[in-house]
């Protein structure tokens, strides 16, 4: 028996590192595809840093964790406006230098919540923009050819939710998600490269897309 042993704490541990190695990457890539996702919801849920799941105690919940819901008291109507102010400079090996155009965007976000009289049931609603930014270059700069001069892409979501308290430390929420979006890009076409005129003026290329969907979602604390 005692041969056995380090073998199966061998197998366990080559388990769980292989364990790691497969989950530590999946949650690197869901970081990384939120790289364009706009500030968290709500000035008390910026500025908690992270703290925002378990303490949400204002309408904002709706977004963070909105099983918490049933602790408040009276109605509440929040409105929220985050204020974005991006700006690219791009300097050549020439020394010439541009920069992106139109920095400010406004994102609102809105949030209505109506708790049950006896404290043991709440609904609201939040309506916000999760993305809405945009990259704009000059016509004429560096990347006309390259890459699309203006880009963006704007997201809506309507998040009704509903949570009820189950016993005094427990409360759970759920919501349905509805998402709009829409995406436009706009680059310059060189016509001389394509037909072999150096005299062919450029054209504009512009793609735009639209969409909707639907999805749930819960929560529990």
């Amino acid at each position: 028996m005692q041969t056995k042993i380090p073998c199966l704490r061998a197998t366990r541990l080559a388990g769980f590192v292989a364990l790691l190695l497969v989950v530590v990457p999946l949650f690197a890539s869901q970081s990384m595809a939120e790289g364009f996702k706009n500030p968290p919801e709500g000035a008390a849920a910026l500025g908690r840093v992270g703290g925002k799941i378990a303490i949400a105690d204002d309408a904002a919940a709706i977004s963070h964790n909105p099983a918490n819901l049933v602790d408040l008291t009276e109605p509440q109507v929040q409105a929220a406006l985050t204020i974005v102010h991006a700006k690219t400079e791009h300097k050549s090996p020439m020394e010439d230098s541009t920069e992106t155009k139109d920095p400010w965007k406004f994102l609102p976000n809105f949030y209505a919540v109506q708790p049950g009289k006896d404290g043991n049931f709440a609904f609201g609603v939040g309506v916000t923009t999760p993305f809405g930014q945009s990259t704009e270059w000059e016509k004429d700069g560096f990347f006309r050819y390259a890459a699309p001069y203006f880009a963006e892409l704007r997201m809506v979501e309507a998040n009704p939710v509903a949570a009820v308290r189950i016993g005094e430390h427990l409360s759970v929420a759920a919501g349905v998600d509805f998402y709009w979006s829409d995406l436009e890009l706009r680059q310059i076409y060189p016509w001389s490269m394509v037909t072999g005129n150096p005299m062919a003026p450029d054209g504009e290329a512009k793609f735009t897309g639209d969409g909707q969907a639907w999805g749930g979602n819960a929560a529990v604390t």
